[in-house]
């Protein structure tokens, strides 16, 4: 049985939910069903029907859901509370279960904040010019991670589209791979089954390493298919 991968949304200034179709697309190529999961109902509820989760990308993540009250509203891109509140709440709910997750740029930022995790709210020269399928940058994985087993390099060259990222990693969360600046660039849940964020887009990537990633996704959640 094909697992049931619930995908994050993302919401404009009209209200309206909507997703990237290169993340929906990705899911079905490694034998997923992709289901969208706007903020509008129980997170507890999404996953009573989910294998896994994918956390997309998107808009910034509110300052002040991360206990910082003071900011620059100029920096903040589409932020809303309303997808920030859920996606918090969905993630601390499947980390707690051990239901596999994915986080992807903004995602992997809401793994580290739902797990009392700081954030930087705006870091420089980390949105690429270049088109999303192209790499702009090179990361380096720790030797000793999920993601050097499943990659089987220790360096990646990797595309960048955000100015918010990791400052200090959540308790149960470890850093795996780190850009050549010293930026977070994926993060690993220590002692699940499959709980990882990656900092880039590998759903615009077409490369060895962008489908292997999304394989192991829907792998480990048809480990536990209800």
């Amino acid at each position: 049985m094909n697992p049931m991968i619930g995908i994050t949304t993302g919401n404009n200034s009209d209200g309206d939910y909507f997703l990237r179709r290169k993340y929906c697309t990705a899911i079905l190529r490694a034998g997923g069903i992709p289901i969208m999961l706007p903020p509008i109902s129980r997170p507890r509820s999404a996953l009573g029907i989910c294998d896994g989760i994918l956390l997309s990308g998107g808009g910034d993540i509110a300052p002040r859901l991360c206990g910082i009250e003071e900011y620059d509203p100029a920096f903040l891109f589409e932020a809303s509370p309303e997808r920030d509140e859920y996606e918090l709440e969905l993630t601390r709910l499947a980390f707690s279960r051990d239901i596999p997750i994915l986080g992807i740029c903004r995602g992997i930022q809401v793994l580290n904040a739902a797990l009392g995790g700081s954030l930087h709210f705006h870091i420089l020269n980390h949105t690429q010019k270049l088109s999303r399928e192209q790499p702009s940058h090179t990361i380096h994985i720790a030797e000793n991670s999920y993601l050097n087993e499943l990659f089987s390099v220790d360096t990646l060259e990797v595309n960048s589209f955000h100015h918010q990222a990791i400052r200090t990693s959540a308790n149960g969360l470890r850093i795996t791979a780190v850009s050549e600046d010293g930026i977070a660039e994926a993060a690993e849940g220590v002692g699940k089954r499959f709980c990882i964020g990656v900092q880039w887009h590998p759903e615009h990537m077409n490369t060895r390493e962008s489908d292997i990633l999304f394989a192991a996704l829907c792998a480990k959640a048809s480990q536990g298919k209800k």
